[in-house]
């Protein structure tokens, strides 16, 4: 009787005041829910097909950042499948700007990555930071899209990887943005460092000199009724060899040319009130401060350089002593743990030369881990 007592007093305050031995400090929520089975209805030329989608979000406690991707699955298009408007949508915090149903095309040769069904979108990081990581495993190779936000973060980290089976294949990334809101009557224009280019311009950047992107419209303003107000593209210019830009009168593409197997980005879907001048103003005020914070991110997961799953071992540890050290649980964690190890020492040593299931490895094994702590939490907690 005590027990159960007890145990409704705990869940009580859990459910009042937030989880039992929450972490400190700002955190970061990240989450994915799919796959989800629907229909395309009556989109045209596609009726009645079968959808697959899936959504994630990151919040960081002042912008909460929508990812999508949703693919058709009509058995006429088998063995493929089709990302009709591109592999990631970005519908969150602003509804336009970075397309919400595909901002994000992949190619390798004259085929778009997303063409095979999404082998897993996961959230892999909360906390300290938040993360999500899609991947697509081709013939050519496993390409992984990895999103990262920091607490009270307003901007996305987005790292685009090739993990190449053989000799690399030439590949790009498509990026299509509406400024300020899908609309046809505007102005578009973007601006670099070095110049704006208006409506209808196709221009290739330096990536040495132009490695920003702003993207606004001259009619639709902040504070108009169709504008979701200036956005902005970041990216490391050693990882490009070349970006080209066509501003249309609808949407901007925007093409990056690796030059290797990763390039780097900094995502702005919204400036939040500022107008269009402040925005551009902005980019070339903290650009060098952003390009500096985007080289140190660390696009691997956290346990990898942070000590967080070493605190849950010392934690289980003191949990397993109290319990008087039972022989299966103690066995399962040194196990557990010596995986760990070994993950995160494959992919610290070398990173360059991990593969990208030794990151979904070390994963599981984190996630494994954070369930058997919880495991031995109540087990000390309900001991006689």
């Amino acid at each position: 009787m005590r027990t159960v007592l007890v145990a409704s007093v705990i869940l009580a305050v859990a459910l009042c005041a937030g989880p039992l031995w929450a972490e400190e400090g700002p955190r970061v929520t990240a989450n994915v829910t799919g796959p989800t089975e629907g229909s395309l209805g009556s989109y045209r030329g596609h009726e009645g097909h079968p959808r697959v989608s899936y959504k994630a979000t990151i919040d960081t406690g002042a912008t909460r950042f929508g990812l999508t991707h949703w693919v058709d699955t009509d058995k006429s298009h088998a063995p493929k499948v089709l990302p009709l408007e591109g592999m990631i949508g970005l519908p969150r915090p602003a509804s336009q700007n970075w397309y919400a149903n595909g901002f994000m095309r992949l190619y390798v040769g004259d085929e778009q990555v997303g063409e095979v069904m999404v082998k897993s979108i996961r959230a892999t990081e909360q906390g300290a930071r938040g993360a999500v990581v899609f991947d697509w495993e081709r013939k050519e190779g496993t390409w992984r899209v990895t999103f990262i936000a920091l607490p009270k973060g307003k901007s996305l980290f987005c790292s685009v990887r090739c993990f190449p089976k053989g000799e690399p294949a030439e590949w790009r990334i498509r990026l299509l943005n509406f400024p300020a809101g899908a609309t046809r009557d505007g102005e578009r224009e973007i601006a670099t460092a070095k110049r704006t280019a208006k409506q209808g311009s196709n221009v290739t950047l330096t990536p040495a000199a132009e490695w920003w992107v702003a993207y606004y419209d001259n009619v639709h303003k902040v504070g108009t009724p169709k504008s979701e107000g200036p956005s902005a593209l970041l990216y490391v210019p050693e990882d490009v060899a070349a970006c080209e830009v066509k501003v249309g009168t609808y949407g901007v593409t925007t093409t990056l040319h690796p030059k290797g197997r990763q390039v780097r980005m900094i995502l702005w879907d919204s400036f939040f009130g500022m107008k269009n001048a402040e925005a551009v103003a902005h980019m070339k005020q903290t650009a060098e401060a952003q390009l500096a914070s985007l080289r140190e991110m660390k696009f691997v997961n956290r346990a990898v350089f942070a000590d967080e799953w070493r605190a849950r071992r010392a934690e289980m540890e003191k949990l397993l002593a109290a319990l008087g050290n039972p022989a299966r649980e103690s066995e399962q964690v040194s196990k557990l743990h010596a995986q760990i190890a070994e993950w995160v020492k494959r992919l610290a040593e070398k990173p360059e030369d991990a593969k990208p299931d030794d990151e979904t490895q070390l994963i599981d094994r984190l996630a494994e881990q954070k369930k058997l702590l919880w495991h031995l939490r109540w087990e000390e907690l309900f001991k006689d």
